[in-house]
């Protein structure tokens, strides 16, 4: 981390019923030492971090179950010390996108689709989904971005095709 502040943050998504895409982009920390004790976490809220759940804010709407936020910690890159929401619009969409923001208080304003995937043109019933980013995997202002792709609707297209159900991977070099 770049400025490391002693929590661990953890994102997670809310559903909300009364909108019309429900997932929202949610944020918890804890001290490494509190890990077990989930009466010491806190959440971000419109009045700042508080210790109730029920108070959180979301940070950005129409996020998946699976998405990933990265610390940019490259020197050379022009989002050096702000923070990447990778994510696949509505869940199964076929838009990846991202947003960035340099704190968590300001959220994720103003995402953008990065990817269109077009593998549901391979058949009817495939759906992309879990669109994440790979820092490990990522260098110097390449960002390598994965999402899958899965049958739905009992299509049965996994067992006639195995190269549907695997990662994919795109490479990311300017936002």
């Amino acid at each position: 981390s770049i400025s490391p502040d002693g929590y661990i943050y953890n994102f997670g998504y809310r559903d909300d019923k009364n909108s019309s895409y429900s997932r929202g982009l949610v944020c918890s920390r804890f001290k490494e030492s509190d890990v077990e004790d989930f009466s010491k976490y806190q959440y971000l809220s419109n009045d700042g971090w508080v210790n109730d759940i029920t108070k959180t804010k979301v940070l950005c709407d129409r996020v998946s179950c699976e998405m990933s936020v990265t610390e940019i910690n490259d020197e050379n890159s022009p989002y050096y010390g702000n923070f990447i929401l990778t994510y696949q619009k509505d869940t199964v969409g076929n838009e990846i996108c991202v947003s960035v923001t340099s704190s968590f208080e300001e959220g994720f304003n103003s995402s953008m689709t990065i990817y269109s995937t077009l593998e549901t043109l391979i058949g009817e019933g495939l759906s992309q989904y879990n669109a994440k980013m790979h820092p490990v995997l990522s260098s110097k202002n390449k960002y390598v971005i994965s999402y899958n792709l899965n049958e739905g609707g009992g299509s049965n297209l996994n067992a006639s095709d195995g190269d549907i159900y695997h990662p994919r991977f795109i490479t990311l070099f300017e936002i």
